[in-house]
């Protein structure tokens, strides 16, 4: 007979009065106890040994009780069971450290034992804003990076932490605690100095690139229109848009001439270092390479913004650019590349102009250009009589 345990971040989130996503549960008992119980469960994992069924995962108690359990656990506040009476078991710190907000290793080798933990308390300081990483935590991260204990993890196992973050409310706090931690190197290495590098010339910007990135990530986090699967793909353009600052040439700063296609190749590299899904190492691709131009949508010539607008929309990511092009510029550019997307669209081809190849592409192209000249002239005349008015 097997004893069941709620286990970690689900009771942690009950305390907190938190909505409970994932169901995790630790059993006291063998394995095949387990499975005489549960013969529909499907085995996953080895190292440690997991099983699933219907969505909730099972692993057995680390050291064959609940106490030694709670000790070998990442940090103090996932370490934490309830057993089938409701009744709760707890690392010695772990309620006191939920009550002060504090991220702390549950032992002395918490992240020696498993490195990716660093990555999961980052993705914590996320998505828990009001929880801080304690400095015995942030010194047992330096330990860990500094013997190279990063360097050989699953790239599934990063990537899949900072796809949790991007969904959390503050995302910054995932770059921030790694950058304190000393563990950007070597996963996310782009970034790595970032702290110290200008974001670009006065008045333009007065805080480093990593400063700037962060703000970029949090302000398209708070955003309401996009739902929240796409909103994560904006923040991840976000924290890629400006990635190829980090490799100026120190003599040009504060100036980034030609950050863009430095950047281009940046997020590209590290997003399949990260093994991420395409779609998101698309649309990094695709917001370092853009973003300058969208900052200036209103004084773009028509055909520059005619290509920036459907490039954007062509590769799927319409709404989602422009959230990151209005969060990085501080101006509200939505509205205005949806009325340039609706006008682009509503541009058809006269009938001897199809079926002609290329050709049939380029002259719609010079279509869709003239209507967003007359679109402007308009707008700049409906502007100039209302000043007349007032």
């Amino acid at each position: 007979m097997i004893s069941l345990f709620l286990a970690g971040g689900a009771v942690r989130d009950m305390l907190l009065g938190r909505a409970v996503r994932d169901m995790d549960f630790a059993f006291c008992g063998s394995e095949e106890e387990f499975v005489q119980c549960f013969p529909k469960a499907r085995k996953t994992n080895e190292h440690p040994p997991t099983w699933v069924s219907n969505g909730m995962e099972f692993c057995p108690l680390e050291g064959g009780n609940p106490d030694r359990d709670l000790l070998r656990r990442d940090l103090t506040i996932n370490a934490m069971l309830m057993d089938e009476d409701g009744r709760l078991l707890s690392h010695p710190q772990a309620l006191t450290d939920l009550q002060n907000g504090l991220l702390r290793p549950a032992s002395s080798r918490a992240f020696f034992a498993d490195p990716a933990r660093v990555y999961r308390l980052a993705r914590l300081a996320a998505e828990l804003p009001d929880f801080s990483p304690t400095e015995e935590a942030l010194e047992q991260m330096r330990e860990v990076a500094g013997q190279g204990m990063l360097d050989a993890l699953p790239p599934e196992r990063v990537g899949g932490e900072l796809l949790k973050a991007l969904a959390a409310p503050l995302p910054s706090r995932f770059l921030y605690t790694l950058e304190k931690g000393n563990c950007l190197q070597p996963w996310f290495a782009e970034l790595a100095g970032s702290s110290d590098i200008p974001a670009g010339p006065a008045p333009w910007h007065d805080n480093s690139v990593l400063e700037h990135t962060c703000d970029v990530m949090d302000s398209i986090a708070g955003q309401t229109l996009l739902p929240s699967e796409r909103k994560k793909i904006a923040v991840w353009m976000g924290l890629c848009h400006d990635l190829g600052k980090t490799d100026t040439d120190r003599n040009l700063l504060p100036h980034h001439y030609g950050h863009e296609s430095r950047g281009e190749r940046a997020a590209y590299a590290l997003g399949m270092r990260l093994k991420l899904p395409r779609l998101f190492i698309r649309a990094g691709a695709l917001a370092a390479h853009l973003h300058m131009k969208a900052g200036m949508l209103e004084k773009l010539r028509p055909a520059t913004l005619r290509d920036i607008v459907w490039e954007a929309y062509s590769k799927g990511f319409h709404k989602e650019f422009w959230a990151l092009a209005g969060a990085d510029s501080g101006k509200a550019l939505q509205d205005k590349a949806d009325s340039a997307l609706k006008s682009i669209l509503s541009v058809r081809l006269p009938p001897e102009k199809k079926g002609l190849g290329e050709a049939s592409g380029m002259y719609l192209r010079e279509l869709q250009c003239q209507r967003l000249a007359r679109d402007r002239e308009k707008t700049l005349s409906r502007n100039k009589a209302m000043r007349a008015v007032l």
